[in-house]
């Protein structure tokens, strides 16, 4: 895995998209442009909710949250330890 970012598909979709279309300060006070998004793009790896990922000896999946629509908990194992 190459990827600097991992994010559940549905939670990346909004989050990028919608700092941008409900800011309301300066387009020169902006975190990020689209045209950041476009480029990061490339770095940023998408999970689904339960597929298991493993990353450096340390495994991890995430699943529904519940709280908020999108929102993901993850369950991480490392050295057959698993925490959440």
């Amino acid at each position: 895995m190459k990827s600097d970012c991992i994010l559940s598909f549905v939670v990346l979709s909004w989050l990028l998209s919608d700092y941008v279309k409900v800011s309301n300060i300066a387009t020169d006070q902006m975190l990020y442009t689209e045209k950041d998004i476009e480029a990061s793009m490339e770095r940023i790896e998408t999970v689904n909710f339960h597929q298991e990922t493993e990353v450096g000896g340390v495994k991890f999946w995430c699943y529904n949250a519940g709280h908020v629509l999108g929102a993901a908990m993850f369950m991480i194992e490392i050295a057959g330890v698993k925490v959440c």
